[in-house]
């Protein structure tokens, strides 16, 4: 369980340092935020890969739902705050709350994979 604490943490740091520079990169030099997701999916899926390695693979799609879970939330504070985050268009709880379940969701599948991966390597 020590090594799933850390896998966690680390995933968590990476994505918040990702959306954060990423962000100020697609603010700076103008190019579509919406293209940093390929980054994102590939944190999901490393700490899916290192949580399956380490903890078994029962533990990747929690590590892949958690860490995006934090990014649908905080990850997406952040770009909302730096700017290339926010919407041309009102959202309601209801669109918010979706959002973040989707891409949860889409985390929990893509940890999932990483930790497939991870048992077949």
């Amino acid at each position: 369980m020590k090594h799933f604490i850390q896998i966690i943490l680390i995933g968590v740091f990476a994505i918040v340092i990702f959306d954060t520079i990423g962000s100020l990169a697609s603010r700076n030099f103008g190019f579509g935020y919406q293209w940093l997701v390929i980054g994102s999916y590939l944190i999901y899926a490393g700490v899916g890969f290192a949580a399956s390695k380490y903890n078994g693979l029962i533990f990747a799609p929690l590590a892949g739902g958690i860490t995006s879970l934090v990014d649908s939330t905080l990850g997406w504070y952040i770009s909302w705050i730096i700017g290339p985050g926010r919407l041309n268009m009102e959202m309601d709880l209801t669109a918010i709350i979706s959002t973040v379940i989707f891409v949860t969701l889409t985390g929990v599948i893509i940890g999932l994979i990483g930790g497939l991966v991870g048992r077949a390597i």
